[in-house]
């Protein structure tokens, strides 16, 4: 049980990559479909014995069809709910399993719904406790179609191994389950490590850069600002490597405390920052913002022995220009911070680009 409390814990932590993940399956197993009833459609249709069932396969071929795009539509607009969307995609083919094993065919025992409930569940990822219901649900109608639809005996039949089937049915999705959300999770932890600088747990250069490239590809307009430790080697040379990587430290927390999640922050390198303040428009909220900043910096706790208080230097740049460029905004914001150092300790200066 306690596995399982684990196992649902690190789906909800990881679950931006997980429905990713799912996305991703539900395209492969849309596609796969597809392709397999096209190639039993084209068999009906070429061989006598098979086609007293060209309506039926005729339906799979345009159910899957429906699967095929459903499933690249819910990829490109990276819809939130993946998880459902599966679920729903994948009930009218377990409902058909249900009624071919029962309803359809009431003079034989059900081996096929015991494979769709094997087999649909392992493409999707989701936690332990939806999986096992949506097995039971089926399990349940498959029981109450039998014994309405079958003698007897035959509902004997098949519901004798009913329990031992259900019971591996759902180990080996649970087992599944713990595999690819265990890959999720070590693809998730090397990607933050790949991404953020060790010191800080900001962004570092590379992520920064790549995702304000992002941003202005998408035309998110806001506000790019450098910032700069004033007189940081002085600093670093007189209290040690030790205390200058407390400053570095708590000014990143500095950042995250003032800048919303949605914001970019980085380390641009030594003591230089950066950040992206997505939708922050209008000289007067930037000021603002960063006087808070500046506030928060000059409040980082350090050792008694550290006498001066610490201050930053920042170069803005509103980008209110149609096509933003990269180049064009950091050469802004670096100007306009070149002219807040020239102007003493803790200064903020702010430029736009609006062309």
């Amino acid at each position: 049980m306690k596995t399982l409390y684990r196992l649902s814990h690190q789906i909800d932590e990881f679950a931006e990559e997980i429905d990713e993940r799912n996305r991703k399956s539900f395209v492969s197993f849309s596609t796969g479909a597809l392709l397999l009833s096209a190639i039993v459609f084209l068999a009906t249709i070429f061989i006598p014995l098979y086609r007293p069932l060209l309506l039926s396969h005729g339906f799979m071929l345009l159910y899957s069809s429906v699967l095929f795009f459903l499933s690249r539509w819910c990829q490109q607009s990276r819809i939130r709910k993946i998880r459902l969307c599966m679920y729903l995609a994948l009930t009218p083919l377990l409902a058909g399993a249900v009624l071919v094993g029962t309803y359809f065919d009431p003079k034989k025992p059900a081996i096929a719904i015991f494979i769709y409930l094997c087999i649909f569940p392992l493409f999707i990822i989701d936690k332990p406790w939806h999986i096992i219901a949506y097995q039971i649900f089926f399990c349940l109608l498959f029981i109450l179609m039998s014994y309405f639809s079958k003698s007897p005996e035959l509902f004997q039949d098949d519901i004798q191994y009913l329990p031992i089937y259900l019971s591996l049915d759902i180990l080996a999705n649970i087992f599944t389950l713990i595999e690819r959300t265990e890959s999720a999770k070590n693809y998730v932890l090397l990607q933050h490590e790949s991404e953020r600088d060790s010191l800080t747990q900001l962004l570092n250069r590379r992520s920064g850069e790549e995702r304000l490239y992002a941003l202005f590809r998408s035309q998110v307009h806001g506000t790019f600002a450098i910032i700069d430790i004033d007189d940081f080697k002085h600093f670093n040379d007189r209290y040690g490597h030790q205390i200058g990587d407390e400053v570095l430290s708590g000014l990143s927390q500095a950042m995250i405390s003032v800048f919303r999640a949605s914001d970019v922050t980085w380390r641009l390198g030594g003591d230089e920052f950066a950040i992206f303040a997505a939708n922050m428009l209008d000289a007067d909220t930037c000021l603002g913002r960063f006087t808070v900043f500046q506030k928060r910096v000059s409040e980082i706790k350090l050792p008694d022995q550290v006498k001066e208080p610490i201050s930053v230097s920042i170069g803005c740049t509103l980008c209110l220009s149609e096509h933003l460029d990269f180049n064009e905004v950091y050469s802004s914001s670096d100007a306009a911070l070149y002219k807040a150092k020239k102007m003493g300790r803790g200064k903020t200066v702010i430029s736009s680009v609006s062309l």
